[in-house]
């Protein structure tokens, strides 16, 4: 994808990380001469429609806070054939804080900075929060710390937009029946009932975060199905039980195990009082080691004014100074976020994209492997059928058939080829689709009536009218089909629709053949060309079918 020009605007220069959800790329925005970051999304499902994309990435850019990333801009594209969604996000200097933690040890962060850190995602989660989105991925490797020290949340929004949404509102923009996330910092909320979350999700993910920059780790470890039963059952280890010299900071303790509650209601209400109780934790300070209670001396992290302890009659301690942080991977996660089997019960599944948003390959650009083996399989498709009706029509021999197959064959892959990109739906006003139809039918019709008048010796314009009605239907038929065979068999739009076109062609063919060559007649050879439509695109689509979605089941 390097050299990509994605919409005619933004140049991918190199890649910065990846992770489940897609790619991120440095990209020079071409019109206005600045850099960005942008993330190709390659996960995209069933529901994931333009419309739908659009309308949850405008109220993501609608979120005005320094404490999150800001969405500059979005769309789709076509890359080496295949429709893509992509977001344009600010260009970030600084490190996640998963990599600032790598970076200290053995050494942690302050308490201090820490509570200051976590003072300024609370800022970010309320403005969400207020616009009814929740993010449902805090985790170190979603927040960075900026070169001048200010915490930014990221991916706001790109799980949700990823998802299987059966209804959506206003204010509740997550998704039905569909668990993302990362088991180390997941609700139990998160992992019980995906699909009625609120705000105090996130605020159990914030406990998790805090514990991990806190003591090094996370509360609750472990692999798959068993970390997610200890965030379902088990009590969390207060962070001074980990590390020794947070036991003066009472409210720190407190804190967290409250954030860390199993029911939402027993957390704060929401981010803003979080921030409170931070903030009073830092003012409060640690707790005197003894009788005489020690000086303290201010010291500034981020915008968040706090204190540090210093030995009584000592000069107060300089603060001190974060190591350098260096350009490095705005979000790339440590741990991508995925769909997780839920204890107990059957893995969910994540569903493709429909067809309604697929889009024609561009010129010069690789094919996937998918469309090709689609390409080659659709030919197949009309090579049998034409080798079927040369045999049960015609007087011609095994040697006829044969070359009527292998024509058939070239012919097939062609035309499936050049009907996909004919009748892609893709960003074409209904009047262009019917043009489209009207001069694909000339041809079609003025071939059908050329045949009926050697037949019958009798020159009819009905071929025009029945060709006319044959393009309608690829239109509209044909785009349902297709779309059945994404949901059911999780084909991509493109190779989907190659395989519906290839059906088309094979059920007019079978059509016009039968209409002349058969007792059947014109109107008897209808459903037996419909039939030949269905069969050839399914077969062939369950061909191409991952082995564990062959059973036809939508996912």
């Amino acid at each position: 994808m390097r050299g990509e020009v994605l919409d005619g605007r933004y140049r991918l220069t190199e890649p910065m990380g990846s992770g489940g959800m897609g790619r991120v790329w440095v990209a020079e925005d071409e019109r206005i001469g600045r850099k960005v970051a942008v993330k190709v999304l390659s996960r995209i499902d069933e529901d994931a429609s333009a419309t739908r994309f659009a309308r949850e990435a405008r109220v993501i850019g609608g979120l005005s806070s320094p404490h999150i990333v800001t969405l500059h801009d979005f769309g789709e594209a076509q890359v080496a054939g295949e429709r893509v969604l992509y977001l344009v996000m600010e260009h970030l200097q600084g490190r996640d804080l998963g990599a600032v933690l790598e970076s200290r040890k053995p050494e942690l962060p302050s308490p201090a900075e820490v509570m200051g850190w976590g003072v300024e995602i609370c800022t970010g989660l309320e403005t969400a929060h207020r616009a009814g989105i929740v993010h449902r991925d805090i985790k170190p490797a979603n927040v960075l710390l900026t070169a001048d020290g200010t915490i930014k949340i990221l991916d706001f929004g790109i799980a949700r937009m990823l998802s299987t949404a059966a209804a959506m509102t206003r204010t509740d923009l997550t998704a039905v029946g569909f668990v993302i996330g990362t088991p180390l910092y997941m609700s139990p909320e998160q992992i019980r009932a995906p699909d009625v979350l609120d705000s105090r999700s996130d605020l159990y993910s914030l406990g998790c975060l805090l514990h991990t920059l806190l003591t090094g780790g996370p509360p609750f470890t472990g692999a798959g199905t068993a970390v997610l039963a200890q965030h379902l059952g088990d009590v969390p280890e207060p962070p001074s039980a980990r590390r020794a010299d947070l036991a003066g900071f009472g409210e720190l303790d407190a804190i967290v195990l409250r954030l860390l509650a199993k029911e939402p209601g027993e957390r704060p209400e929401d981010a803003a009082e979080t921030a409170a109780l931070l903030r009073a934790a830092i003012a409060s300070g640690p707790a005197p080691a003894g009788p005489a209670l020690p000086e303290r001396a201010p010291t500034v992290l981020g915008s968040v004014p706090h204190t540090l302890a210093t030995p009584a009659g000592s000069a107060p301690a300089a603060p001190v100074p974060h190591p350098p942080v260096p350009s490095t991977l705005p979000f790339q996660p440590s741990m991508p976020a995925y769909p997780l089997p839920l204890p107990g019960g059957p893995q969910p599944q994540a569903t493709p994209q429909r067809l309604r948003i697929a889009g024609r390959a561009s010129r010069g650009k690789a094919a996937s492997t998918r469309t090709v083996a689609a390409t080659w399989l659709a030919g197949g498709g009309t090579a049998l059928v034409a080798a079927l009706l040369v045999a049960l029509c015609s007087p011609a021999g095994t040697e006829g058939v044969l070359a009527g197959a292998v024509l058939a064959w070239l012919l097939g892959m062609a035309g499936a080829q050049g009907f996909t990109n004919m009748f892609d739906p893709r960003e074409k006003s209904l009047f262009t689709r019917l043009v489209s139809a009207l001069l694909l039918a000339v041809p079609l019709g003025v071939g059908g009536a050329a045949i009926d008048n050697a037949a019958r010796d009798e020159l009819s314009g009905r071929y025009l009218v029945i060709a006319f009605a044959a393009c309608v239907a690829a239109l509209t038929v044909g785009v349902l089909i297709a779309d059945q065979l994404i949901a059911r068999l999780r084909l991509s739009p493109r190779a989907a629709l190659i395989l519906s076109m290839s059906g088309w062609i094979n059920g007019v063919a079978a059509w016009a053949v039968l209409a002349h060559r058969s007792p059947l007649e014109t109107v008897g050879a209808v459903p037996v060309a419909c039939g030949v439509w269905l069969v050839t695109a399914a077969l062939p689509g369950w061909i191409l079918a991952p082995s564990a979605h062959r059973s036809g089941r939508t996912a």
